[in-house]
């Protein structure tokens, strides 16, 4: 397994070029195993750190804190950027936090307004326990851009704490089409 120890912002697979008519392709990457373990701070961690292009068959799980009381935020798929057309698909992304005790949690959060985004035949699932705050998501939506979500399978199990547990979260619903996803949530 692999340990970060520092407070900032790291990334498994940081994706920084951004061009409108240019796209990059990540495909079949393992991103696991990983334990954020400094003691204090707010350490934050995207498997994949994107700026759009085409992102399929990756595989996303394990990744969490050895410490209870850090209170990290950890990203399965965080796309910032876009060019014309944006895929998420074929993902498989599984995150409990480790045995941090109030995470913030996204499986995938699209924050990007640039070009169109499709996210297909993704399995995102987020699972365990919280006993702090903050709230989770198998999806995430902070902007008003051009979003197709179809065929997705988005689970969320967490328990506990005071935080609402989203399956699906958008913040509006202008630009978005959502067909055929499957949607999970335990608890109230």
């Amino acid at each position: 397994s692999i340990q970060i120890a520092g407070t900032g912002t790291s990334a498994g697979i940081m994706q920084s070029y951004s061009s409108v008519n240019d796209s990059c392709t990540v495909e079949k990457n393992t991103i696991a195993n990983i334990s954020l373990t400094n003691s204090t701070g707010t350490p934050t961690f995207s498997a994949l750190k994107m700026t759009g292009g085409t992102v399929r068959m990756n595989n996303i799980f394990n990744i969490g804190s050895s410490i209870a009381a850090l209170q990290l935020i950890i990203y399965g798929i965080n796309n910032t950027d876009g060019v014309i057309a944006n895929e998420f698909s074929n993902n498989v992304i599984s995150l409990n936090g480790g045995v941090a005790n109030d995470p913030s949690l996204y499986g995938f959060y699209e924050s990007s307004t640039k070009g169109t985004t499709g996210f297909y035949y993704n399995s995102i699932n987020l699972y365990g326990s919280t006993s702090g705050l903050n709230p989770s998501y198998a999806f995430h939506r902070s902007v008003d851009n051009t979003h197709v979500s179809n065929n997705n399978i988005l689970v969320n199990t967490r328990t506990g704490g005071l935080g609402i547990h989203y399956a699906i979260y958008s913040l509006s619903s202008s630009g978005l089409t959502s067909n055929n996803n499957n949607l999970f949530v335990l608890g109230s």
